[in-house]
Formats: structure tokens, sequence, C-alpha cells
């Protein structure tokens, strides 16, 4: 396991940090580093209410002093997605976005890593409010038919030597759904955690537990590297697995399964094919199979 730092108490720390770790829908970075286990127990923890990017952010950090951040907003300004997509990010408590940038020297590449946050994700949910998230693959997790969570896994550079010096993994999640409801563009898929669990457990959702949570599970899958028995629970999650699915190329394939490696393995015109994420923009159920449109 890589050895992470945080600041020492009294170097940077944002206005809320004297918040009680009890206290619910603000984030805290004190309340987050109470969550975190003692394998974060040198992690730069940093809350603001608005960022234009979590990982623009984290980027920033990088480029002064390469050790391990986790920025962690309650809004986006400028929240981007794959392939420079705006990534939705209102305010007003609706959601939680953070960005964990790590100094790696792992074999694993990006889309290995965003396999890894993934199934983090799904994990944290699953024990903090007994749901069975599922996966769209790469990097989409899903509750009730709903995108509830999205991933972006960048690698920052070193200008000296053009070589990957640090992953940052940005982590978006719909908390609540906003008093206006999505944009259209998003508003038949996207989706919050409380339409999936109780009214009493609403009032219990709290962004910081839950960010705590996610770094948490990732940190033992980092632990466990380079053995990749996650990716076995990411194939059970995957729910394209099995199904056809359109492409945006227009063909429609049927996916068997997900390599240790990330790549989408699909079946086409009687032979198998590798699909890697810089191949295809998107992915949906085809709708000429059951009638379900998934962006």
């Amino acid at each position: 396991m890589p050895v992470f730092s945080r600041p020492l108490l009294g170097e940077h720390h944002s206005e809320d940090d004297d918040l009680s770790v009890r206290e619910i829908n603000r984030l805290s970075a004190a309340a987050i580093r109470e969550a975190l286990s003692c394998c974060w127990d040198d992690l730069d923890v940093r809350c603001m209410p608005v960022v234009d990017s979590t990982n623009l952010e984290a980027r920033r950090l990088l480029s002064v002093e390469n050790k391990e951040y986790l920025v962690a907003s309650s809004a986006q300004s400028a929240g981007r997605g794959r392939r420079g997509r705006i990534f939705y990010s209102p305010g007003d408590g609706c959601g939680l976005y953070f960005s964990l940038a790590l100094p790696w020297s792992y074999e694993a590449q990006p889309t290995q890593v965003t396999t890894m946050a993934a199934v983090a994700v799904c994990r944290a949910l699953e024990t903090l409010y007994g749901l069975t998230p599922k996966i769209k693959w790469v990097n989409d997790i899903f509750l009730q038919e709903r995108k509830v969570s999205g991933i972006l896994t960048e690698g920052w550079i070193r200008p000296e030597t053009q070589s990957i010096d640090a992953l940052i993994v940005g982590v978006g999640i719909n908390l609540v759904s906003p008093k206006a409801g999505y944009p259209q563009e998003i508003a038949d898929t996207a989706g919050a955690l409380a339409d999936s669990i109780s009214n009493q457990m609403t009032k219990l959702i709290d962004p910081n537990s839950l960010c705590a949570a996610i770094i948490n599970a990732l940190g033992v899958i980092i632990d466990e590297l380079p053995d990749r028995a996650y990716m076995e629970d990411y194939r059970q999650r995957c729910f394209i697995l099995g199904k056809r699915v359109l492409l945006d190329d227009e063909r429609v394939v049927i996916p068997s399964t997900v390599t240790d490696d990330g790549t989408l393995v699909v079946f086409e015109n009687g032979r198998y094919e590798q699909l890697s994420t810089g191949e295809i923009q998107s992915i949906r159920l085809d709708i000429r199979d059951d009638g379900l449109v998934v962006e």
C-alpha cells in the first residue's frame, strides 16, 4: 500500500473544519478525516463549497507538490466527464464531487483505476445503505436504471519527464434530485441516491461518511494489487454483459465480459472483439432488444 500524507493540524484547513463530525449535509475536511481508515492517515484533505472542477484543482495542487490529495466540493462550475462532456454538478447539497490524487507507481492504467473506483463506489453504497448498485461499462454507477454516479480518471504528466507521475480519480454522485429537475439532455437517465432509499434513510446521507467510505474501499483494492480479484465484483455488477447493446458507431454487439485490464469483450458477426474506452464514445442497451435506452 502506498504511503499517503496529509498536513499537520494548523496547515490548510477550510472554513468548515471546525464543524462537528456528526453534522449532516455539510462537507468538512475534519469529518472526512475522522472517518478514513488508518491507511489514509496522512491524506491531505481539502473541502470547498464550490470549485470549477475537483480534478482541475487536484491537478493544480500536484503541480505544486506531488503528494496525495483529496479535493471535495458540494458544487462544480465546470465539472467534466469523459471526452470533455459536461458533468452536471449543481449546489444546494444535491451532489458530492471529489477527486483523489495519488502518486502512482503501479502498472495499472487509468482505465483499470476507473474500474477499481467503480467497485469502491458500489461497495460503499451497499455497505452504507443496503443498496445493490450496477455498473455500466466503464465508469457509470446505476441504481434503479438511473445513473447516480460517474467516474473520471486522468493521468497527471510531469512536464519535465513527460511521464505519468500521478493519477487523479474524480467521482461525482447525485445525492438528491435538484429542485428544478435535471437538464433536459440528462433528465431521462439521471437519478439520485435518495431516490433509492427510504425517506428516513435520506436524512442519514452524510457526504463526509460517503466520501470516506468510498476512499476506504478503494484503499482496500489498491492494497491488494497486483491481485485483481475486485474485477470479478465488477463483472458481476456490469449490467450490459450478455445484452444486445448499441455502440456510437451504430453497431449492435453483445458484450460477453470485461477483462482484468478493463477492456470490453464483445461478440459480433460470429467473432469476439476487444474494445477499449478510447475506441467508443457511448454505449447503450439496444432499443430493439427490450425497449430500454441507457445513455
